[in-house]
């Protein structure tokens, strides 16, 4: 379906003379366009589900991988008996952050 749509998007243009319904429905046709491409199927959102996971897996075991992972640190205690000062880092892509708690 998008491949018909980009070939009818490339002999219709939005011009000044267009009324407001031809314009419309060029309109609707780009974005219909424009949607197309982002659709995946079932099958291939499952595969990229799963090539997600098995990177995310091979990071964390130290092996190479396309995601750079790093090791979390979880308290198992009970947190409620928990006393002290405790950090939590957050490393994000453009953000680091630190909350400091003490109990």
């Amino acid at each position: 379906m998008s491949r018909r749509l980009n070939n009818l998007l490339q002999h219709i243009s939005i011009r000044e003379s267009d009324d407001e319904v031809a314009r419309a429905l060029k309109q609707r046709l780009a974005l219909a366009s424009l949607a197309s491409q982002f659709t995946l199927s079932d099958e291939r959102l499952k595969q990229a589900v799963l090539y997600l996971l098995h990177e995310m897996v091979g990071g964390l075991e130290g092996r190479e991988s396309t995601l750079r992972m790093l090791p979390s640190y979880v308290y198992k205690g009970n947190p409620k008996q928990a006393t002290g000062v405790f950090y939590a880092l957050d490393l994000g892509g453009t953000n680091f952050r630190v909350l400091r708690v003490a109990c």
